[in-house]
């Protein structure tokens, strides 16, 4: 069949009363430009004109091409969508006869017309409004979460099928691409807006993660904009946002990458080096956007400068080529610049074609191996001077002067020189802080013995599960006595901590995303990110609970005072009661899906903090809690992370100003404000029972005595990306773990000086802290979790148990 073009629709519009089918449309008042003629928005399949009749005003779009199936597919999504009534869908209605163009019948698609602008427009008239386009950039997030909740892939997310109506609501329309379950065996039919699709997707990609890298593109350019308008005039060219299809294809040679690496917004500078990354990989294999927010982005190491693989020389296919060519302005013009994304190859600048490798490109890349690898804190040394001495190498060996290899060993040679001068600076550093201990520092590890023997043995478990009672209490049906924390200091002020290696236990074979400690020191918990969730017994070393494939990935791990009991937060924040005797699921809570920050579960678990309706409040839930219901009001901004007081009668709260509110539960109040300025807070750890509150931003943490109400110190570490921090030995000491493999301890009680230094050779990614303070849980990338017990003794084991 031929398909009428933009004129032929035109022309037969001029007269509504003939070219419709529907009476309510052959009255209707068709919206026109100043000249006359009906104003079309045109799109890849189809052409939308404003009807306005009978009381409403209707969106009619009117098709260019052919779509396969097309009125089966519309039948199909309608049955799925009426039932669900998504706010930021449009309902719609296929007419199969619905306009005559050139004495033929055609089909036509009528939609409630949306009052409001495209993305784009929106935003061009808002860029001096930085917290509305917050606002919107938080909006979409729920959206993206509320697609996938409900399996739709929209295919064609890009700035002209998002509205933003009067009242600053979301609505997509151009429902041509779209996906659903019931169209699981199809193949995709468009791949959507060049500008926001990741390069390599293909018809045959067709599920619902087909929005997962584009909903990730717009989030980014949403957030960059929010943080500094002027890129706006930089990289939009009036059919983009911010990104290009050469940024996408060839991101080695975008100049919109290493510039969203330089946003004064730590999560931009995270989300950059994440998209890039992916761009790599199969389109299929983007995670979506509330996994990559909540279990990625905290992970990222941010470096000073992208790095892309060398690509061969590839030539562009001619569908590419088609591509490119046909990639048009909406407006009806070109683009500027050249559409191509061929790499220049090696004669392109005038090198000679490969040949043996030659002595100086040997060394230079050797160097630059061995200096990468001096970045990583084991091999800092050796491989920096490895780096120094190939570099010289590949300088003096025979050839032209100038030259890329030679370059690159110098590079190399620098890092290593670097490399070598920060190890001997830690070392020296060290000697000096700890001079004031009167002894060298010992950092003593054992080898992980085979069995935990506790001091006295232990009495069989109770076959009986605990259960939630009415009153909040987790109770435990067995006459033995309950594990004991310990009750003595577990490190003199001026001992020599030791950091005892004491268990070792593998997962899974991908990264440990959150791992716990229980109450009594018995069970660690561990979730992976392949929805892994597992309890073991240190005591026993056997793994007492272990399920995969979980419906949706663990955000936060909750070990409640109640011995026995742990609660977990998934990804469509779901709160689930665990027992920790067998992995017994006790009780489900569904909490509100629409908080902009992390839901937080009381260390008692009776309350459940959620964002208010203004985003600017935190409310209490659980009829168990005797604070149910309550509201804390009056914050300055909007609520980033909520964190309970161990004794669970307080909380911090910490906006996106970098305000932190210190809250009294019980009179619902503010009781004490702090502030961080510019510091991008993304974690907060608080002492037991001393009053002390550390919080961590961008680059830099500092610490608060809140009974003084004044700082105790502060600290920097540009260069390191920090993954947890905690209290231990009874609040006293706060244990600081770095991804890069490194954990620092230093007494919060006096300026934060530093008492220790432990090094892993594997990359952190969790860390928890026992309530009593005295062991250290971590994860890692590889999949392992390791315990280690913080003591003064030489023999004291991981188990206190009181025995009668």
């Amino acid at each position: 069949m031929k398909w009428p073009n933009h004129a032929d629709y035109a022309e037969a519009l001029q007269n509504p009363e003939i070219c419709f089918d529907l009476p309510e449309l052959q009255t209707g008042i068709v919206a026109t430009t100043p000249l006359g003629l009906p104003r079309a928005l045109s799109g890849n399949f189809a052409t939308v004109y404003e009807v306005a009749g009978g009381g409403e005003t209707h969106a009619v779009r009117c098709f260019i091409r052919q779509v396969t199936n097309q009125q089966a597919r519309y039948a199909a999504l309608d049955r799925y969508l009426a039932p669900l009534e998504l706010p930021f869908m449009v309902p719609f209605e296929f007419v199969d006869r619905g306009i005559r163009v050139l004495d033929q019948l055609y089909p036509i698609v009528k939609m409630a017309w949306v009052s409001g602008a495209p993305l784009h427009q929106w935003l061009e008239s808002r860029l001096t409004a930085k917290e509305e386009i917050a606002w919107l950039a938080a909006d979409w997030r729920n959206l993206m979460r509320d697609l996938r909740l409900h399996r739709i892939g929209h295919g064609d997310l890009q700035h002209g099928n998002i509205l933003v109506t009067d009242d600053g609501d979301l609505r997509l329309v151009d429902y041509d691409g779209i996906y659903v379950p019931l169209f699981a065996r199809e193949r995709s039919p468009e791949l959507g807006h060049a500008n926001f699709q990741h390069p390599q997707r293909s018809p045959a990609f067709y599920d619902e993660r087909l929005d997962h890298f584009s909903g990730l593109l717009i989030y980014l350019s949403l957030r960059a904009l929010a943080a500094e308008p002027a890129l706006w005039d930089e990289f939009f060219n009036g059919d983009n946002l911010l990104a290009t299809a050469v940024d996408l294809r060839v991101p080695a040679c975008s100049a919109l990458w290493p510039r969203l690496l330089k946003s004064p917004d730590d999560d931009v500078r995270r989300l950059t080096v994440l998209l890039t990354d992916y761009l790599r990989v199969a389109p299929e294999q983007v995670p979506d956007l509330e996994s990559v927010l909540t279990a990625h982005l905290a992970r990222v190491c941010v470096p000073t400068t992208l790095t892309f693989e060398e690509l061969e020389e590839e030539p562009l296919t001619e569908a590419e080529i088609e591509l490119g060519t046909a990639f048009i302005h909406r407006l009806g013009e070109p683009l500027q610049g050249p559409l191509s994304a061929m790499k220049p190859g090696r004669d392109a600048v005038g090198s000679r074609p490969a040949s043996q490798p030659r002595f100086v490109d040997v060394f230079a890349w050797s160097a630059l191996a061995t200096a990468l690898l001096a970045l990583l804190p084991p091999f800092r040394a050796v491989a920096g001077i490895s780096a120094m001495i190939l570099g010289l190498l590949a300088w003096v060996v025979p050839g032209p002067h100038w030259q890329g290899a030679r370059l690159v060993a110098g590079i190399a040679a620098l890092v290593g020189l670097l490399c070598v001068s920060q190890h001997g600076g830690y070392r020296v550093e060290a000697r000096r802080q700890l001079a004031d201990l009167g002894e060298p520092l010992v950092v003593h590890q054992v080898e992980t013995p085979k069995r935990i023997a506790p001091a006295q043995p232990l009495e069989p478990r109770s076959q009986n599960r605990p259960a939630i009672s009415t009153s909040g209490e987790a109770t435990i049906d067995h006459a033995e006595p309950e594990m004991q924390p310990v009750s003595r200091p577990l490190l003199p002020p001026k001992a020599r901590p030791f950091l005892r290696l004491m268990h070792e236990w593998q997962v899974d074979d991908v990264s440990v995303s959150l791992v716990a400690l229980s109450a009594d020191d018995r069970h660690v918990i561990a979730a992976t990110q392949d929805r892994l969730l597992a309890f073991r017994d240190l005591a026993t070393q056997h793994t007492v609970f272990s399920r995969t494939n979980l419906v949706e990935p663990m955000l936060a791990i909750t070990t409640l005072t109640n011995v026995g009991v742990v609660a977990t937060l998934d990804a469509m924040h779901v709160v689930q009661w665990w027992s920790l005797d067998g992995g017994l699921p006790l009780k489900t809570l569904p909490v509100n899906p629409d908080s902009v920050f992390l839901p937080v579960i009381s260390p008692h678990g009776d309350a459940i903090a959620v964002g208010g309706p203004d985003r600017r409040s935190v409310t209490l839930h659980l009829d168990r809690s005797p604070n149910a219901g309550r509201t804390i009001p009056g914050l300055s901004s909007w609520v980033k992370l909520v964190k309970f007081f161990p004794e669970g009668d307080s909380m911090v709260i910490v906006s996106h100003d970098d305000t932190i509110a210190v809250c009294d539960l019980a009179a619902g109040q503010i009781r004490q404000r702090l502030a961080f300025p510019d510091a991008a807070i993304a974690d907060a750890a608080i002492s037991k029972r001393r009053g002390f509150v550390a919080v961590g931003g961008r680059g830099q943490l500092r610490a608060w005595d809140l009974a003084a109400g004044r700082p105790v110190g502060e600290l920097g570490f540009a260069d390191q990306s920090v993954v947890g921090v905690g209290f231990v030995q009874d609040g006293r000491r706060l244990l600081i773990a770095y991804a890069e493999g490194l954990m620092e301890l230093r007494d919060f009680a006096e300026h934060l000086p530093l008492l220790a230094r432990h090094e892993t050779s594997r990359r952190l990614t969790s860390l928890a802290v026992s309530s009593s303070g005295g062991s250290i849980a971590a994860g890692d990338e590889s999949g392992r979790v390791s315990v280690w017990r913080l003591s003064a003794e030489q023999g004291d084991p991981i188990l206190h148990v009181a025995r009668p």
